[in-house]
């Protein structure tokens, strides 16, 4: 018992040490293991048209220089930590960042992602694909960073992109080492080959663009008479190359030999940029070289200079770098004191915003040095940083550096503001104001000559389906449009005229001198020619055609207001003959004009007086003579006028938009009054494309069949082509609605307009009407002429649609069209259009006969 228990006291000991060595032990390796088991990154879910943020996933690791790990054993190393951005940051400390963390692929197929490690500029980026299932396998293994650029497998990126291609479901293991002399915060991205690609172009294209546009604002500075101009391009000259070597990539790609010398460049440039500053502040503001302050700026200014030429003979750029930015901070912190003590009079306002451009400027730089210095910043100022550049901050003081700026400025504000006075701002032509004065000025005989007007020519030009471009290309491109026709007309006129821009898509010419009607219609056709042809349009071919309406002075009007209104209503009689129309002003047609005006404005009393009123004319069907419908026409009673033509009124209802409510009064008129009808005839009425188009057609049919109770199968519309052709993905579900609501379609005149059977396939239309011109044509002796209303029959045959023929005279038209295989007819040889209660009693004695 006694040596049981003296092995005991031995043995517990060293029991306990044991214990004790092996929580250690352990201690120690979960503190040099890093929290590897953390979620991985599904590249596969994420977006693939952007950039998949990877480092904040990550843990990082510093390493000094003079002991970094080699390969995965720096996964076994102490002190990783999540990858901050004050973690990641290895800035003038001569150590090496490690990153890792883990991907994955959830999808079903392959994924291929390139691995972005930014910025470019760290002298040796190397990334390890490891296997994530504990051996830490490496898989691939790739260089980057300015070391790859000068190896003979150079892969043609200068920035860092490695591709990685995982397998359906594979996790893998992603370990990045970023080592040079002064690493600063990293990034790390995941794109698809194809997006990154796209972001690369995009930011090499705006880096050469703000280069040109920097490099073109230096020309003109360096070319300037002004020494202080001449120095501050100079200045941007130095900003530009700084930028262009710290931050861009282009250089370098068109010569990837200068990455040996990129750390020395920029250095250089960046300590040349701060005297270039101080020489330029000094010219423009009279500073002097004299006292303390002034010697600790400039003699900082020489330091920063010499510490920035040592990096082309050095092979460690540390100490260098560091006092180029630190004397370079003292010297722009001195600047300001130094600056604000010049004295000025109280007349050199000039120099005093000088002095603010460049207090601002030298505000722009300080915040720019402390944000280059490579040190871990927040992420507000990472993203600032990102897109702050040196070589654009100097234009805020350049634009206000040249004496008499300001002057400058304010004359030239008056002759804008007098030429958009009288000009058109989009085009550069005059506008109506002054179009009116230069016409007046042209008219406008000497004092005492005979006649007192002079010949003058006003041509009216106006755009022909303007707002359908707008609408298909938009207004950036009916813009450009305009812009067009503009040049094209002013060299069209050359020096014989003048062009103005009246409003919208609306031009005139004014030509002196033009004597006979037929030279100045002569002129009309070949602008409208000229017009005619084809814009390019930033790659976009776009036709406009236009309408030219022309008066003559002094035959059509002595003063400047005549021969525009005049000209004008010939404008309008080209517009309603069809589009590319030519037409001279006369008498009637003025004539015309007034009883339109008085038309239009007659037309909104006519509704509500109820000077409307409905005939119909009946429709029969061929082989039983049954009347199966009637159609709806439309008369005008006029207090004045008396019974007026729908073909009178109808375009004018069209042109002021009056066609809508008067259409809805007819659908509801023609419904309540087919409700009457001993048969159950059905009722069809004419559609206009205005209605069509407006949106309220569905609306109006719905509340006409409601409020008269008539079943939707027994009324039918009555469409043009026209209406069908201009819009047709527009209108398309608009028929289909009324049909959904059992209403019968019908395209009246067919043949007249632009037939197509591709629309008649696509388009839920139930008949087709036969113009009256190809009934007609039945009584002549023409094949060709007779043979239209059968090729209309076998169209709607092959289609399954009804056939109606309008305007048949005569009953020996009647077997011709029953042996086409015409269904139904329409025309006097039937009856002739009767009011609603003629058409009851004619209906009924229809039916007892």
């Amino acid at each position: 018992m006694p040596d049981l228990l003296r092995w005991l006291r031995h043995l517990v000991p060293v029991l306990l040490r044991s214990l004790v060595l092996v929580a250690i032990g352990a201690a120690r390796a979960g503190a040099s293991v890093p929290a590897f088991d953390g979620p991985a990154m599904d590249l596969a879910a994420a977006a693939a048209d952007g950039p998949i943020d990877l480092v904040h996933a990550m843990q990082a690791l510093r390493e000094p220089l003079s002991a970094v790990s080699a390969g995965t054993e720096a996964l076994h190393r102490p002190g990783w930590q999540p990858a901050t951005v004050e973690h990641r940051n290895g800035s003038w400390m001569r150590s090496a960042v490690w990153l890792t963390g883990r991907i994955r692929n959830s999808g079903d197929q392959p994924l291929t992602r390139w691995v972005v490690v930014t910025p470019w500029r760290i002298e040796q980026i190397a990334l390890l694909v490891l296997r994530d299932d504990g051996t830490n396998t490496v898989l691939s293994h790739r260089l980057a960073g300015r070391t790859a650029l000068l190896s003979p497998a150079w892969d043609g990126h200068v920035e860092s992109v490695f591709p990685v291609t995982l397998a359906p479901g594979e996790t893998v293991r992603l370990l990045v080492r970023l080592q040079d002399l002064t690493v600063p915060t990293a990034f790390v991205q995941a794109w698809s080959p194809a997006a990154y690609q796209r972001h690369q172009t995009t930011t090499l294209l705006w880096q050469i663009a703000l280069t040109a546009g920097a490099a073109m604002l230096v020309a003109g500075l360096l070319a300037s008479r002004d020494r202080g101009l001449q120095l501050m391009g100079a200045w941007l000259l130095v900003a530009v190359g700084f930028e262009t070597t710290f931050r861009g990539q282009w250089l370098f790609y068109l010569w990837p030999t200068l990455v040996a010398w990129q750390i020395p460049l920029f250095s250089v440039f960046g300590a040349l940029g701060y005297t270039g500053f101080l020489l330029a502040s000094r010219m423009l503001l009279g500073m002097g070289w004299s006292g303390r302050l002034n010697g600790l700026m400039y003699g900082s200014c020489a330091v920063a200079l010499l510490a920035g030429l040592s990096t082309l003979f050095v092979e460690d750029h540390l100490l260098s770098r560091r006092i180029v930015s630190s004397a370079g901070v003292v010297s722009i912190v001195l600047w300001p004191f130094i600056a604000w003590r010049v004295p000025f009079r109280p007349e050199e306002t000039e120099l005093r915003k000088m002095r603010w451009a460049l207090t601002l400027c030298c505000l722009s730089i300080a915040v720019y040095v402390f944000l280059s210095r490579g040190g871990p910043l927040p992420e507000w100022q990472l993203t600032l940083w990102s897109y702050l550049r040196l070589d654009l901050l100097p234009v805020i003081g350049i634009l206000l550096v040249y004496q008499g700026v300001r002057h400058r400025a304010e004359t030239e504000q008056r002759r804008r503001i007098e030429r958009l006075a009288f000009h058109d701002a989009l085009t550069g032509l005059p506008n109506r104001v002054q179009a009116m004065d230069t016409l007046r000025a042209a008219l406008e005989a000497p004092a005492g000559a005979r006649p007192t007007v002079r010949p003058v020519a006003v041509l009216f030009i106006d755009l022909d389906h303007f707002k359908q471009i707008n609408d298909t290309y938009g207004h950036a491109q009916g813009d450009r449009l305009l812009c067009g026709v503009a040049e094209r007309l002013t060299t069209g006129l050359g020096t014989h005229g003048t062009a103005c821009r009246l409003s919208g898509d609306e031009f005139m010419a004014i030509l002196p001198g033009t004597v006979t009607a037929e030279h100045a219609l002569q002129q009309a056709r070949h602008l409208r020619d000229t017009m005619a042809r084809t814009f390019d349009l930033d790659g976009v071919q776009i036709r406009a055609g236009c309408s030219v309406g022309v008066a003559l002075a002094p035959t059509h009007g002595q003063d400047a207001e005549s021969l525009m209104r005049h000209a004008d209503v010939a404008l309008y009689e080209a517009k309603r003959a069809g589009e590319g129309h030519v037409r001279l002003f006369d008498t009637p047609m003025n004539q015309r004009f007034v009883e339109r005006a008085r038309l239009r404005q007659a037309l909104p009393e006519a509704l509500a007086r109820g000077e409307f009123s409905l005939v119909y004319q009946p429709q029969q069907t061929l082989c039983r003579g049954h009347t199966l419908g009637c159609e709806a026409l439309l008369r005008w009673q006029h207090p004045d006028l008396g019974l007026t033509a729908p073909e009178v009124f109808i375009p004018v209802a069209e042109d002021c938009g009056l066609i809508v409510p008067i259409g809805a009064w007819v659908l509801e008129q023609a419904c309540r009054q087919a409700t009457r009808w001993p048969d159950g005839q059905s009722v069809a009425v004419n559609v206009s494309a205005v209605q069509l188009h407006s949106g309220l057609l569905v609306q109006q049919v719905q509340h006409a069949l409601e409020a008269s109770g008539l079943a939707p199968g027994r009324l039918e519309l009555e469409l043009t082509e026209s209406a069908l052709i201009d819009g047709e993905e527009k209108v398309r579900p608009t028929l289909e609605r009324l049909r959904a609501l059992g209403v019968r379609l019908a395209i009246d005149d067919f043949g007249t307009g632009y037939s197509s059977l591709s629309y008649l396939q696509r388009l839920p239309i139930d008949r087709l009407k036969i113009d009256r011109s190809f009934v007609m044509a039945l009584t002549t002796p023409e094949a060709a002429d007779r043979s239209l209303a059968a090729a209309v029959v076998r169209i709607a045959r092959t289609l399954e649609m009804d056939t109606v023929a309008e305007g048949v005279e005569s009953l020996d038209l009647l077997p011709q069209l029953r042996a086409l295989g015409c269904d139904m007819v329409q025309g006097y040889a039937i009856a002739r259009p009767m009011p609603a209660d003629a058409l009851l009693d004619w209906l009924r004695q229809a039916r007892g006969a």
